[in-house]
């Protein structure tokens, strides 16, 4: 084991051994330039994969949001509306479906959006749908929303029965929307 103690690496100074892990490899305990303390395995130190305590990792990203000239970006805070990408608080999930931005729904997700489906068939039920009810598209199209591609199930039970006989005969657990 090479003795580390007093090189500098990136913002880190060897001040002292730690001990060694059960892979018996030597972890060192560092001092950062910003005055923070690390203990850092010697092999990510000396393959530079570990420079600082981790204020070198926040201070790359404060100089990424600024622009060339030491200003911040002019997208910097902008959310929502005010952001040039707003599509009207309309977007495309990765399975599909659209989503409406909607944050005070009972069914609206961490970021306020809910499936626009559902919304268009609580407008047609004048209610909302209760959780575990399902609303089915007619023609397998996820982004078709109009009324009359929609159906109702009472739970994912029927749904699913209702995709294994291939929608034979349904008329109890299904409620057609249009």
């Amino acid at each position: 084991m090479k003795d580390e103690k007093g090189h500098k690496y990136g913002r880190l100074r060897v001040m002292s051994f730690s001990h060694v892990d059960r892979n018996r490899k030597p972890h060192w305990n560092c001092e950062c330039d910003c005055g923070n303390n690390a203990v850092v395995v010697g092999p990510a130190l000396r393959s530079g994969h570990t420079q600082s305590c981790g204020c070198l990792r926040r201070d790359k990203s404060k100089i990424m949001c600024q622009s060339r000239v030491g200003e911040r970006s002019p997208l910097w805070g902008k959310k929502r509306e005010k952001h040039p990408n707003w599509k009207g608080g309309r977007i495309t999930d990765n399975d599909g479906y659209i989503k409406v931005r909607f944050p005070k729904h009972p069914r609206s997700d961490s970021g306020g959006y809910v499936l626009e489906h559902i919304l268009v068939a609580e407008q047609a039920l004048g209610e909302y749908i209760p959780k575990g009810h399902v609303i089915h598209h007619i023609n397998g199209n996820r982004s078709d929303n109009r009324i009359e591609n929609l159906w109702w199930f009472p739970s994912q039970a029927a749904h699913m029965e209702f995709h294994h006989t291939q929608g034979l005969s349904f008329p109890d657990a299904v409620r057609r929307l249009a």
